[in-house]
């Protein structure tokens, strides 16, 4: 899978969250009697400072290019010593760079403040922190449920005002399609260094019957031979869990434990085989030699994950960029100078 050590990592600080997605791998599907129940399959950690030293390898940290707090379970907010996280790798790596995403309503504004000194504009590095933001005050909620608008709103413009690099991502909902020119308008006047949209396709895995996707939007998976472009592969970045795991990818990490699709988790489970195998402490070398049992299939039986994600005709929802409506903005994820710039909006 990989010819030699990533030079990108994700990792993933905390299984906890502030939020409850509906259609996120925390959590089962939503009972009208129960309401939201966290997945019971799910091994709940947040990474200490202490902890990760243990787990990254020094040596590799020195060379890294790029470290991505996302993971797929948590908020990485969540995790107390972030911050404290942060300094250490950029003392290690004075040239490392940052992407964290978050849905900003946690903390408070000072802490906001003292996490842009590490998202600064750079023309050659750049840095930045992702808010996924899914509508404005009357939406976003109905997707981020338990979050707070006016609290995201004022760690944004915080963090924004302190220096930090900024981007707005919004997922597309037929409940939220109206506003995405709102929304735009809103980031930029905020200082927000760039907005993007996406269609999840999760509406698809796991539908939920008053979670739909746009009205503008139009499936066009393709046909014929899957042939498996990984994004791991492309994008040179390996994952460590919150549970120290080295695994393949985000993907798998977030199928792993269920509960979206029963056939694939136990598919993940009969290909990997026990988990604690991929943990840290075993070296990354012998992760990385692991993880050929999954790219070894990728030209004559690839896993179901590996097809519905990275599969030829089909949309992950982190690549997907597609124009679906006039009313889109254009080339939506990049710089205002290139967009909204020259939009009369």
């Amino acid at each position: 899978m990989f010819d030699k050590w990533p030079t990108k990592l994700n990792l993933e600080l905390s299984t906890a969250c502030n939020a409850a997605c509906p259609q996120c791998s925390r959590y089962l599907d939503d009972d009208p009697e129960l309401g939201i129940v966290e997945n019971p399959n799910l091994p709940q950690n947040t990474l200490t400072l202490d902890v990760l030293k243990t787990l990254i390898d020094y040596e590799w940290l020195k060379q890294a290019k790029h470290i991505k707090f996302e993971g797929t379970h948590g908020e990485p907010t969540m995790a107390k010593d972030c911050i404290d996280i942060l300094r250490w790798f950029r003392e290690v790596n004075p040239t490392v760079t940052f992407a964290l995403h978050t849905n900003g309503s946690t903390r408070n504004k000072d802490w906001w403040r003292e996490l842009a000194q590490f998202f600064q504009y750079h023309p050659d590095r750049r840095s930045a922190v992702t808010f996924s933001l899914d509508g404005i005050e009357d939406t976003n909620h109905i997707y981020r449920r338990r979050t707070v608008w006016k609290k995201i709103m004022e760690n944004a413009q915080a963090f924004i005002d302190a220096g930090g690099v900024a981007v707005w991502d919004m997922i597309v909902f037929e409940h939220n399609e109206h506003q995405v020119l709102t929304a735009r308008k809103l980031a930029k006047s905020m200082g927000f260094f760039s907005f993007g949209i996406k269609v999840s396709q999760r509406t698809l895995i796991r539908p939920i019957k008053w979670l739909k996707q746009p009205k503008t939007w139009k499936d066009n998976q393709g046909t014929g031979t899957v042939k498996i472009n990984c994004i791991g592969k492309q994008f040179d970045e390996l994952f460590l869990s919150a549970n120290g795991l080295y695994m393949p990818c985000c993907f798998i990490n977030e199928n792993a434990y269920g509960p979206a699709m029963p056939s694939t988790q136990k598919e993940i489970e009969e290909v990997l085989g026990d988990f604690s195998q991929y943990h840290s402490s075993h070296g990354l070398d012998h992760a990385l030699e692991l993880f050929h049992r999954v790219s070894d299939r990728w030209e004559t039986n690839p896993m179901e994950i590996c097809k519905n994600m990275c599969g030829n005709g089909h949309w992950p929802d982190r690549l997907q960029q597609k124009q679906v409506s006039e009313v889109w903005p254009k080339n939506f994820q990049t710089r205002w100078k290139e967009t909204i710039e020259s939009t009369d909006l």
